[in-house]
């Protein structure tokens, strides 16, 4: 029988899903909540992770049969276009320096203070999430170089973080703290929440997963705003001394 294009059409009940409609989202106290959000627009590639087990060859007679003792979880990579300012660079490099400092005689942090769960939501064509996963305590292990190329003038740099974690596992929809799980007073379906959190330093307590949402969640937090070095009018009519750290301690 030949192909029947109305009938596939008519079969799947919708569109396809579409690589591109994605975001991923930094979760935790790693990156504050403007840092969050320019990470996520700047994301442009990543990968929705999959999961294989290690097997040991086993027989008695007959066919030889594999037998699963450990699960596997490949690296994740993300690629971020850069700003002229190279604050994602810096955002990384500042994460990366944290685990280990280039200037310290190989001391390592301990692993809670420098891991952060990172969320990947996938779209349907209308902007409602459909599918969800969370990377558990990820941090990056490796940034690649940026090639400098006089001949690219009208290309731009797209920085490649591959990132380790301990596991994945699914969000449930309805009850994630993120997107659009999240449940908003219709009287102020524009109020951040996500800014009110960082300015007052309240936490958000997660039904999905029992996690914090908090600036004070974790004992480090990395600076998201890309141009640190510059204080807001607030700080500076306050005489607030600039901080020239993407570290808070």
């Amino acid at each position: 029988m030949p192909f029947n294009a109305d009938e596939f059409k008519a079969r799947i009940g919708g569109s396809l899903a579409s690589p591109a409609n994605f975001r991923v989202l930094l979760t935790g106290a790693i990156v504050d909540s403007d840092g969050s959000r320019l990470l996520s627009l700047l994301c442009n590639q990543a990968q929705l992770p999959g999961r294989a087990f290690a097997t040991n060859e086993y027989t008695t007679h007959g066919p030889v049969r594999k037998i699963p003792y450990q699960t596997i979880y490949d690296d994740m990579v993300l690629s971020f276009y850069c700003k002229e300012d190279m604050g994602i660079k810096e955002v990384f490099q500042e994460w990366m320096n944290f685990i280990q400092n280039n200037n310290t005689n190989n001391e390592f942090s301990y692993f809670d203070d420098y891991v952060s769960d990172i969320i990947i939501e996938q779209f349907d064509y209308n902007g409602r999430t459909t599918h969800s996963i969370k990377l558990i305590d990820a941090y990056p292990i490796m940034m690649a170089p940026l090639q400098l190329d006089w001949a690219s003038e009208n290309s731009f740099h797209n920085l490649q973080i591959t990132m380790a974690y301990r596991y994945w596992r699914e969000e449930p929809i309805s009850l994630s703290p993120f997107g659009n799980y999240l449940n908003v007073n219709n009287l102020y379906p524009n109020f951040d929440i996500a800014g009110a959190l960082e300015q007052t330093g309240a936490a958000l307590f997660s039904r999905a997963d029992g996690q914090f949402i908090s600036r004070v969640q974790q004992s480090i937090r990395f600076a998201g705003n890309m141009s640190r070095a510059s204080l807001s009018s607030t700080q500076q009519s306050a005489g607030v001394p600039e901080d020239q750290s993407l570290i808070n301690p």
